[in-house]
């Protein structure tokens, strides 16, 4: 049977403790150590990658153990059955917050689902993690309808006649006293290709885990379907010989969501034999990107164009290049000038915006601003509207502090033009 839990950014579980404590939700003691395990193990300090803490311990007077959400979103599926969905912190409730990172995770083009409204999807009954699979499973049957095609595979044989080419040095190492047989290579039109057996394989681990019982009809009659292809062997060595010229465009959806399933296309991965499922989004680089294609679709394209994780400039230039700068994203003129530098901050503010704001954000948002050579940088955060503070000093520097209300990404683009076209006049 399965058990969902939904919890926000910075919320979190306690180990069977019921409690009125905002925020924080009794988990089993059985489903609590096992996702302890889990955190423990996937921030091991003899990690030569950094450690991976999507949610971390602590404890609380007469509470006892407390596990908390850090600031990654997404789910979390265990092979006991157990599914964690953690959703952004805003001010809506569960299931606007479930469509508001669907759109997110659309529009910044992380996941691979191009037509989705979020207006016709029930947020509030179906968690993310069934959405997911649902939307796999539409494009599997598309091309179920379709018939899946067959492809060239490369067999080896050991036959009593020859079919294909000889191979001389396998057939000297394995025939010498079989002169009656000839070991040979040919190509095998067969519905067993890379593309096939890749779908096969995410089908069969869905069905391990997926408990739903209208999803595991869908999984079984598509299993059906397939017949006789086998399951991939090793997906990650299929995924780079899977054909890509027209007649397998229609392979492409869903051999993207089959990098999800299978390998976690997703900018974080979870260890762990418990672990059956993760995909795992840290918040601030959702913000960025879903900023970063909403300035790309909406953005004037013939005054102003975009760069992300712009790399060309350093603080210091002796006695070599230290300290380089990376902003989120800078704002360049139709001749590649730098008009503004704009920085994105995955961070809830107060009605004032100025009392949450960090120093080191400022000091950040005026470094860019000196090495670029552009009268304003800007500061975005997540709103609820579209709001703005300017700060102006007395040697002239100028820092905007923007909320951005995320259901309005035209607008995000419109306010960030009219801060271009007052940089370009300063």
């Amino acid at each position: 049977m399965t058990r969902r839990y939904t919890t926000r950014e910075y919320e979190g579980f306690t180990r069977g403790v019921e409690t009125n404590i905002s925020g924080l939700q009794p988990l089993p003691e059985k489903t609590f150590d096992q996702l302890e395990r889990m955190i423990l193990l996937n921030r091991a300090e003899d990690d030569r990658a950094r450690p991976m803490e999507f949610m971390s311990l602590g404890a609380r007077a007469r509470i006892g153990k407390v596990i908390t959400a850090r600031n990654y979103v997404g789910i979390v599926a265990t092979r006991d059955g157990t599914e964690i969905e953690i959703l952004p912190k805003t001010s809506g409730a569960i299931a606007d917050e479930r469509k508001l990172l669907l759109r997110m995770l659309q529009i910044a083009g992380e996941v691979p689902f191009k037509t989705f409204d979020a207006a016709h999807i029930d947020a509030a009954r179906i968690p993310l993690l069934e959405l997911f699979v649902q939307m796999f499973l539409r494009e599997v049957r598309r091309i179920a309808r379709r018939g899946f095609k067959s492809g060239y595979t490369t067999v080896e044989e050991n036959a009593p006649c020859l079919r294909g080419k000889l191979l001389f040095a396998a057939h000297i190492r394995a025939n010498s006293a079989h002169q009656e047989r000839l070991y040979s290579e040919r190509d095998l039109f067969s519905p067993d290709c890379p593309e096939n057996r890749i779908i096969k394989t995410t089908l069969r681990r869905l069905r391990r885990f997926s408990r739903a019982p209208a999803v595991s009809r869908d999984l079984q009659t598509l299993l059906a379907v397939m017949g006789t292809v086998p399951e991939s062997p090793n997906p990650q060595r299929d995924f780079p010989r899977c054909s890509r010229g027209r007649p397998w465009e229609c392979y492409g959806p869903v051999l993207d969501w089959c990098r999800v399933f299978l390998s976690g296309r997703s900018f974080a991965n979870l260890r762990g034999e418990e672990t059956a499922l993760a995909l795992l989004f840290p918040m601030q680089t959702v913000f960025e990107r879903y900023v970063a294609a909403c300035l790309r679709r909406y953005l004037d394209a013939g005054k102003y164009a975009l760069r992300a994780q712009d790399t060309g400039h350093w603080l210091f230039d002796t006695p070599s290049d230290q300290f380089q700068l990376r902003p989120d994203l800078v704002i360049v003129d139709k001749n590649g000038q730098p008009v503004t530098v704009l920085d994105t901050k995955w961070k809830r503010l107060s009605g004032t915006l100025l009392r949450d704001v960090s120093q080191g954000d400022i000091y950040q948002a005026l470094a860019y601003q000196r090495e670029y050579g552009v009268p304003w940088s800007a500061l975005l955060y997540p709103g609820a509207e579209n709001r703005a503070v300017s700060l102006t000093s007395r040697n002239g520097n100028r820092v905007q502090i923007r909320l951005v209300d995320l259901w309005k990404p035209e607008e995000i683009a419109e306010e960030t033009e009219k801060l271009c076209d007052a940089c370009a006049k300063s």
